[in-house]
């Protein structure tokens, strides 16, 4: 739970360089290099090329997939409905608000993650000198729930297991980001010591957590168990996280946002065409506002196509609710003559001369967008020979 006048903790975060998560994870790992030396066992490293590829026991609780480059943590389900603050706890922490709870260190969970490439952020942060609490950030990861169902083993998003708790509604794909949690006085991390592991509202101590601010009022939580989706209390399951796919959302006006950020095609081409010459398989998970313009769907679908990105590598996701303002066509004119009263009486201009100023802003403004059109179809266009020629 985000606590603001906690101001030890907080002003520790702002200071903090994004090197010491680095350093957390080299450092806490050393114990544990440490006694692998001594061990007859090997220790959890990525395979070699002569050996096949394995799932490896990092720690109790904690296994490492490097086929897939993901972490796998044991849990088990703890609650199926009641007001929740987070997905996931540890042992002994937050039981009475979370869906399940892992069977595993939280540091050893940070330290796998470290092993199989994923860079941590920060938590919930606030900062002092502007007094605005700072969203968390972090790599992109996605999260998923495996266990069994009628004797078949079952994998789903754990989206699946959450819904909207006003609405009701089904929960849409969240960006969970790499947060890290915090370093602790004295050693390891605060999510070791509050539970934090998945967070759904504002935690600073979070080591997983979502880059949009959530609070965690009783009375204001935003999302709560799918009761129907979730398994008996008491059944084992897996969690699985790895790195997020690139995620491309495109918005009813047509403006484009790279794994949160917003951006141009042209950098969403750059971005992609750089992640296939370094080998990056990772899919491509396309949102699409249901108001977005047809000619931009087509424009980024084209592409994502001359760029090789194969059709099973791309996931396409509709929002079943338009996130475009309602049209008002009164409120250019409303716009029009609230200008017009505010001139001094001997400056005021005919109305129409205020409309002709506008009616050129907006030809010119077209015209520069047509222009920047052609231009990034002649950018994409070039930067795919290359792609073409070495197949």
């Amino acid at each position: 739970m985000y606590h603001p006048h906690d101001r030890q903790i907080q002003e520790h975060a702002l200071r903090r360089p994004r090197i010491v998560c680095t350093a957390l994870v080299l450092a806490t790992l050393l114990p544990t290099l440490a006694i692998h030396a001594n061990d007859a066992s090997p220790p959890a490293t990525a395979p070699t090329a002569r050996s096949a590829p394995t799932i490896v026991t990092y720690q109790p609780g904690v296994r490492i997939d490097w086929t897939r480059r993901q972490v796998e943590i044991d849990a088990k389900v703890i609650l199926r409905q009641g007001a929740i603050e987070l997905f996931a706890c540890s042992p002994r922490t937050r039981e009475h608000e979370s869906i399940v709870c892992i069977q595993a260190r939280p540091l050893h969970v940070y330290q796998a993650m470290g092993l199989v490439g994923l860079v941590p952020g920060h938590p919930t942060q606030f900062d002092i000198q502007t007094e605005r609490i700072q969203p968390a950030t972090g790599e992109s990861i996605e999260i998923q729930i495996r266990h069994t169902v009628n004797d078949a083993i079952q994998t789903e998003p754990i989206e699946n297991w959450l819904r909207h708790a006003n609405t009701r509604r089904p929960l849409e794909r969240l960006d969970w980001v790499f947060a890290g949690s915090l370093p602790a006085e004295g050693g390891g991390m605060t999510a070791d010591l509050e539970g934090t592991v998945i967070a759904l509202v504002d935690f600073s101590s979070a080591l997983i957590a979502l880059p949009q601010h959530h609070t965690d009022s009783n009375d204001a939580l935003w999302l709560e168990p799918n009761t129907q989706a979730i398994p008996a209390l008491g059944t084992p399951c897996t969690l699985l996280v790895r790195q997020g796919p690139l995620r491309i959302h495109l918005d009813a006006t047509g403006r484009l946002r790279l794994n949160r950020q917003p951006c141009t095609l042209a950098t969403v081409a750059a971005t992609l065409l750089q992640t296939r010459r370094d080998g990056d398989t990772r899919p491509v998970e396309l949102r699409i506002d249901p108001s977005a313009p047809p000619t931009s769907e087509r424009l980024i679908r084209n592409m994502l196509r001359l760029l090789g990105v194969p059709t099973h590598k791309i996931i396409c996701h509709r929002s079943a609710v338009s996130s475009a303002l309602s049209h008002d066509p009164n409120a250019f004119a409303s716009w029009l003559n609230h200008r017009w009263a505010q001139q001094p009486p001997n400056e005021k201009q005919p109305r129409t001369r205020l409309a002709d100023i506008a009616q050129k802003l907006g030809h010119d403004l077209r015209k520069q967008v047509t222009e920047s059109h052609t231009q990034l179809k002649q950018l994409i266009g070039s930067m795919a020979q290359p792609l073409k020629h070495r197949r």
